[in-house]
């Protein structure tokens, strides 16, 4: 399948336009479970899902593993040991046997969240006294559906897929049963999505009568939206914060059309894993057209951001558009916004970049010169603190334009940004002798 798309590429201050460029990161192509306390770019791996910690250390579902990557890039298995079971709950999580991760999240402390799908439980790894320890969360391990209202360690579900966590804590799972539950902060299970009949109806009505066929991957925003790939029916639906569910991407027919046209027009073909940029976007793997592609939170139009549409293993070193991939799974941004692939049947985990990654990169609270930003995130007042003396600042936003220039005091100040929309902006501090720092800002 041969296709042509306009991928909009970032201009950042300088207003130097640069390609999205994708290369392999991890694995050597082998499915398997080796490498451990080695390079990661060497190991055996079989990536079903990704997600990456503020710090950049990088976590992998895998058939029967939980493996990590540090910032540095050596690999380790901190959870189930290659073998497929069920067993270690109340103990160190490396000891433990678990059964196909279909899909992992992380918290705001950090802790590791996932769906195993063949065991039909939610598990937990977590720090105790600096041992990584596992738990069941949710389900008993019994297949079916019940438990609403209470305790969700006692709950029954079925096959669960994809998760997310929001930041007060509470964690979404897709339940087998043609439903996306709830596990709250207190550990109490609820039903929010779906009826229990796998179809495809509800649209502008209630999400909980609504019928839906494989949720697999799920994000919450920062204002409790949530957007989920309804697999089975090829379209990608969103659960306002008021409990009412629409679709956002795909007309119900499974194909590849409608780049740079609305996104609810376009055919899609088993949407899985998804995900919501700092600009608002949603991102998605589509599994059975091997790409990347790109819902506009400005206009509600799609794109394809990675991927030529043709199943097979090519393009590292070049354009991500032109590359090809064996069943897109997971995906996740790490704190540079560079999108990290499961490249499932190809073994690989791959990073698509843009060439201004290291200017983009630098640390989220300290600057060099002992600047320091808080808070980042900022729902309002941003804080510049130990100016060494006056200097200039340009705020940009994501595509290259000035919004306030000025100049900070020496010592302390504050700006506030209340007046700007959500999303990921620029701070570009020059100081008398012409250097420049350039701090990545979210605004809530």
């Amino acid at each position: 399948m041969k296709k042509s798309c306009l991928l909009l590429f970032m201009i950042i201050v300088c207003c130097v336009c640069n390609a999205q460029i994708i290369n392999t990161v991890i694995g050597n192509g082998v499915s398997g479970n080796s490498g451990d306390g080695g390079s990661a770019a060497t190991a055996e791996i079989f990536p079903v899902d990704i997600a990456i910690d503020k710090v950049g250390n990088v976590y992998i579902a895998t058939t029967s593993s939980i493996r990590e990557v540090s910032a540095s890039g050596i690999i380790t298995t901190i959870a189930g040991g290659g073998l497929a079971g069920e067993s270690g709950d109340g103990g160190p999580a490396r000891a433990a046997l678990i059964d196909y991760p279909q899909s992992i999240a992380l918290d705001t402390n950090g802790d590791i969240y996932f769906s195993e799908i063949m065991n039909n439980r939610i598990r937990k790894i977590y720090f105790d006294g600096g041992i990584r320890m596992i738990n069941t969360i949710a389900g008993n391990g019994t297949a079916f559906y019940s438990g609403d209202g209470g305790p969700a360690s006692a709950a029954m579900i079925i096959n669960p897929t994809g998760i997310a966590c929001d930041k007060l804590g509470n964690c979404y799972f897709g339940d087998g049963n043609s439903r996306i539950r709830k596990i709250s902060s207190d550990g109490i299970i609820t039903t929010i999505v779906g009826n229990g009949n796998n179809g495809y109806s509800g649209d502008n009505g209630p999400a909980t009568d609504a019928m839906i066929n494989q949720a697999q991957g799920i994000a919450v925003d920062h204002i409790g939206n949530i957007f989920f790939a309804d697999y089975a029916n090829n379209v990608v639906r969103k659960v306002n914060s008021s409990g009412t569910i629409t679709t956002i991407a795909g007309n119900g027919h499974y194909g590849y059309s409608g780049d740079g046209g609305p996104a609810t027009a376009a055919e899609l073909h088993a949407p899985v894993k998804i995900l919501i940029d700092n600009a608002g976007d949603i991102l998605f793997t589509e599994y059975y057209n091997d790409v990347i592609r790109k819902i506009s939170s400005s206009f509600g139009n799609i794109s394809t951001l990675a991927g030529d549409g043709i199943q097979g293993f090519m393009g590292d070193g070049g354009p991500a558009t032109a590359a090809r991939f064996f069943d897109p799974d997971g995906i996740a941004l790490d704190s540079c916004d560079n999108l990290w692939v499961c490249d499932l049947d190809n073994n690989r985990v791959r990073k698509i970049t843009f060439s201004y990654c290291d200017f983009l990169g630098v640390s989220t609270t300290v600057l060099p010169n002992d600047l320091i930003v808080y808070p980042n995130p900022t729902n309002d007042l941003l804080q510049i603190d130990n100016i060494p003396a006056l200097t200039k600042y340009n705020l940009y936003n994501i595509i290259g334009s000035i919004l306030r220039q000025g100049v900070l005091k020496e010592g302390n100040n504050s700006m506030s940004l209340n007046a700007l929309p959500t999303g990921m902006y620029l701070l570009e501090l020059i100081d008398d002798k012409g250097n420049k720092t350039v701090k990545k800002i979210i605004k809530e």
